[in-house]
């Protein structure tokens, strides 16, 4: 396991595929961390990515991040751990904006589920590329 820190939060590499993301309380990402933060999965982990995305601190984005996130097609999955009904009920709105490609995503309340559910993801998306 490898923590990276950056100035908004930290990446926790799990696996080679695989990182569990914590921002920092009170952040309000914007587009430019956004940019930063897929540089780095793409620097840090092995294509395709499984992400657990722990809401553990209250955060946000402004919109032109709302628009960019989770937008590289290395992202297979993301887990969001959300630990109350509104950020729960935030993720779903972010899960519905319009994209181009829509997310493989699923919240969760408890981290050990998303965790589990990200293995199979990946267990899942192996045996449908064993090449990969």
């Amino acid at each position: 396991m490898k923590i990276i820190t950056v100035p908004y939060g930290k990446i926790i590499v799990l696996q080679e595929q695989i990182a569990e993301v914590i921002i920092n309380r009170g952040v309000v990402m914007d587009e430019e961390m956004i940019g930063h933060y897929h540089d780095l999965l793409r620097s840090k982990l092995k294509a395709p990515f499984y992400l657990i995305i722990n809401k553990k601190n209250a955060y946000t984005y402004n919109f032109l991040a709302q628009r960019n996130l989770a937008t590289i097609k290395e992202i297979a999955a993301m887990a969001v751990v959300a630990y109350n009904q509104t950020t729960s009920m935030a993720t779903d709105m972010l899960d519905k904006l319009p994209r181009k490609e829509a997310w493989n995503l699923r919240i969760f309340s408890d981290r050990e589920e998303a965790l589990q559910w990200i293995l199979y993801e990946q267990e899942k998306n192996n045996n449908l590329n064993p090449n990969k």
